[in-house]
């Protein structure tokens, strides 16, 4: 008689069979481990290249490009009101007043 693996006629697992217990609870998924790991390689690039100086040298240089960017970076169904000081400043030099909310 040929042993059935801890599979049913159907060769589904059976209840409490101890081949397929999956992942351990508290395990983060493969993806999960992905996804945190490239974080964490962008802001360690981001540290290494002065990401902050470059974002704002980018707003000043290329406005239309910087809020390319910050769209692209903000989460796409949230409505708040975020103050970016150095917009605030460009939006004020070229007459548009405190209307940063527009942009």
């Amino acid at each position: 008689m040929a042993a059935n693996n801890g599979r049913d006629g159907s060769g589904r697992f059976t209840k409490g069979n101890r081949l397929a217990r999956g992942r351990p609870r508290g395990t983060p998924n493969q993806s999960t481990v992905d996804m945190r790991r490239i974080r964490a390689e962008v802001a360690d690039s981001w540290g290494r290249v002065d990401g902050y100086s470059k974002l704002e040298q980018l707003a000043e240089d290329d406005f239309v490009a910087y809020l390319r960017i910050v769209v692209k970076l903000l989460p796409k169904a949230t409505q708040r009101d975020v103050a970016v000081p150095f917009v605030e400043r460009r939006l004020e030099r070229h007459g548009e007043g405190n209307d940063a909310k527009s942009c």
